[in-house]
């Protein structure tokens, strides 16, 4: 209500009462003040907001709740609205800011209403708490930001993937070369070359992790097991001068995730601690089972982090190390990679005090346990078979055509949907055992070639290549959840391994 007289037929007392039940349960903040300023009325919902007793509050000034500038300037304000100044608030309402018994400050959302009773003017503010909003609005932008450079990461995976493919082939091709002949210098340049291009795969390993698209199934594994394996890495990382302690759920802590990934996480967090602590200190790993649910606490006793830099540890490449030491996609990849698992990480820190990440992840059913003994079944796969390659990357194709002729395979190559079509056409060629596609080809998918090629040879076996992760092309319904699938960039021992599964 913006002004009200007060006035009815019914009786005053019972009208009273009834809006003092309304006051008392509303979830609301409710204060009514005096044209001086003075607290009149507070319902329990502003006592509990702003940590006041009654006594505390009724009759006191209001601007006790404002933080400065707004508490030394609100008796001006109010004289300036009774003098036929600016509206600003009744009416309408806006946000500000609240401040509590114990000095912190909080947003709110503040409507004011006037009324006037036997002359006299009375101003009754509905507050809303806005911190959980806030916190909401805060989640969301993050979770924008990393969706965005997700969208980024699966753009460029493609070509990025493809050039690694290719510097991975030329090197092997290389160093085997290299084999018949005495230069070792040049074999040296050749292998460093390649490792080169085996990091800069992982890097988009951490790129697709951190796009929330994992390559790899998740399994149900013991995070106990998982920390007391890492427990045994840890000593040459850490040094002499850090005391770790580690503390695990006296019952198995089953939780359904990829273990690689959950490694990555620990590992990156273990690290941050240890730069944290460039004079030494402790390190604590504790993990515990609680009713669902499973956490994961790593603490350290070091430098801590200022409140700016807390807000923004998550976000993708923000550092505080230099651009020699670090990417900044370390806390943004295990945020991407626990949420992914349906967990959440929390970060509570203080400067000169210390860090702790809070790791939660929901409990997962125990696993079927494996019979003993039990092992893999050898299956004999044929050697001979004529594979049709398509792939427009010529690097990538003569890898692959490297790979398989070295190994006894015929190779029909293509470099579109439509050439491969042409070889199908022409009777002199054998009729291939096996289709290897990349996914994106320069006029049709791989998806859409493989039932077109399916529809001429009913027999013919599968096998997609791509940048992408196998779950992304499941969950976009680009194949079958029983497709077979290559990411690139893969080995030698990779692909034969997925070929042979098709042709068993």
């Amino acid at each position: 209500m913006q002004n009200a007289d007060l006035h009815g037929g019914e009786n005053p007392a019972k009208s009273i009462a009834r809006l003092s039940a309304i006051v008392n349960a509303a979830v609301d903040g409710i204060i009514t003040i005096d044209a001086r300023g003075c607290i009149e009325a507070v319902n329990p919902a502003a006592r509990a907001m702003f940590g006041y007793s009654r006594d505390e509050l009724i009759g006191h000034d209001v601007s006790v709740l404002m933080p400065s500038p707004d508490r030394e300037q609100h008796g001006r304000y109010i004289q300036s609205y009774l003098s036929g100044g600016p509206r600003r608030i009744i009416g309408v309402g806006r946000e500000v800011i609240g401040r509590r018994k114990d000095g912190s400050e909080f947003p709110l959302h503040l409507s004011v209403g006037e009324a006037r009773i036997g002359g006299e003017r009375l101003f009754t503010g509905i507050l809303r708490d806005l911190t959980s909003v806030k916190k909401l609005e805060r989640e969301f932008l993050q979770a924008q930001k990393m969706e965005a450079v997700g969208r980024l990461t699966s753009g460029i995976a493609h070509d990025f993937n493809n050039l690694l493919m290719g510097i991975i082939g030329c090197s092997d091709m290389a160093l085997e070369h290299l084999k018949q002949g005495p230069s070792l210098e040049a074999r040296e340049h050749v292998e460093t070359l390649r490792e080169a291009a085996r990091r800069g795969s992982a890097i988009v390993a951490k790129l697709l992790a951190f796009s929330r698209k994992s390559p790899d199934e998740s399994i149900v594994l013991d995070l106990n097991t998982l920390v007391d394996d890492t427990q045994r890495m840890l000593t040459g990382l850490l040094g002499a001068d850090v005391e770790l302690r580690v503390t695990t759920a006296p019952t198995p802590a089953w939780v359904r995730a990829h273990s690689g990934q959950l490694e990555q996480v620990l590992m990156n967090l273990i690290v941050n601690a240890r730069h944290a602590m460039p004079n030494g200190g402790q390190l604590h790993l504790t993990v515990t089972v609680e009713d669902d649910v499973i956490t994961l606490a790593v603490r350290d006793t070091g430098c801590g982090m200022s409140r700016e830099v807390q807000a923004k540890v998550f976000e993708p490449f923000f550092t505080t190390r230099g651009e020699a030491e670090g990417t900044g996609l370390g806390l943004s990849t295990a945020y991407a990679i626990i949420h992914g698992c349906g967990g959440t990480i929390e970060l509570e820190s203080e400067l000169g005090v210390g860090t702790r990440f809070i790791i939660r992840l929901p409990l997962a059913p125990t696993p079927p346990s494996v019979p003993a003994g039990a092992e893999p079944r050898a299956v004999e796969h044929p050697r001979s078979n004529t594979i049709l390659v398509v792939e427009d990357d010529d690097l990538v194709r003569m890898t692959i055509r490297h790979y398989l002729s070295k190994n006894g395979f015929k190779v029909i190559e293509a470099r579109s949907g439509a050439d491969a079509g042409r070889h199908l056409e022409r009777a002199s060629e054998p009729s291939p055992a096996l289709l290897l596609t990349d996914m994106v080809l320069p006029d049709t998918s791989g998806d859409a070639l493989a039932r077109e090629i399916q529809s001429r040879c009913p027999e013919i076996n599968i096998v997609y290549m791509s940048a992408h992760d196998r779950q992304y092309l499941i969950e976009n319904g680009r194949i079958a959840a029983d497709a077979l699938t290559l990411e690139k960039p893969f080995s030698e021992p990779q692909l034969l391994a997925t070929i042979e599964d098709a042709l068993s």
